[in-house]
């Protein structure tokens, strides 16, 4: 009718519905997975974090026990190992030494970031705890220096060297660090053998072990590897975050 005010509109047409639920599914698809990384890493760090905690404290603890400066004898036969983890760990699943199968505490199959099929060492005794956390260890070497491998989550998917899978090593003062390949292991027995003759000092010798151990600590060993090293001194060099 002239003379009356249409009524005003209020609210959105069907079109500009549709827009805007687009525009959220692609702003959605875009952030989401990075939220959900960030957290799943965030989690697997903090786990890999409280692991290195309880290896170190306790084979720094039976150290102190036994008043030992070089844990070589401490546990350098299988039988040793198995007891040391049974003492230090609540086990509810013990698996004995890994072969070249691997071990039933651990994934079928486990690959780098890659996608690249990673070996696992053979002889590590397994163990997973109450917390659902694996851990292998090897009885030590004659200096002291022995392999350390941790999954943050047992069994479970991903099966990942740098996700959920990690290297690590022990070292013969009882510090646990990154896991070191044969070769570096060589040059650490060789090292540890000049400071027992009195060829370097002992200056020398902490110095020039951090130098070696330090080789297979960045990402691209972690990421490109086919073995369990590089991730652990990746993460603790960047501050305990999973930068890769």
């Amino acid at each position: 009718m002239k003379g009356k005010n249409k009524m005003k509109r209020y609210g959105f047409t069907l079109a500009e519905v549709m827009i805007t639920l687009a525009v959220i599914g692609v702003v959605s698809a875009l952030t989401v997975p990075n939220l959900v990384g960030n957290a799943s890493k965030k989690g697997q760090v903090a786990l890999l974090r409280k692991a290195h905690v309880e290896l170190e404290e306790a084979i720094q603890t039976e150290m102190a026990e036994r008043d030992l400066k070089n844990l070589k004898n401490m546990i350098n036969t299988d039988e040793k190992v198995n007891s040391f983890l049974i003492k230090y760990y609540k086990v509810t699943t013990n698996c004995g030494l890994t072969t070249s199968s691997g071990s039933s505490c651990l994934g079928s199959s486990i690959y780098n970031i890659n996608g690249d099929a990673v070996s696992i060492p053979t002889g590590l005794t397994c163990i997973t705890n109450a917390a659902g956390i694996t851990v292998c260890m090897g009885k030590s070497s004659n200096d002291g220096y022995g392999e350390i491998l941790v999954d943050v989550n047992g069994k479970k998917d991903p099966n990942i060297v740098g996700r959920d899978v990690f290297g690590l090593s022990y070292q013969p003062n009882g510090d646990v660090v990154d896991g070191i390949n044969l070769s570096v292991k060589n040059q650490l027995e060789e090292l540890y053998e000049q400071r027992e003759a009195g060829e370097i000092t002992e200056d020398q010798y902490i110095q020039e072990r951090d130098e070696i151990t330090a080789q297979g600590e960045n990402a691209e060993t972690c990421i490109n590897g086919v073995n369990l090293y590089g991730c652990f001194g990746t993460i603790v060099n960047s501050d305990w975050e999973m930068t890769y």
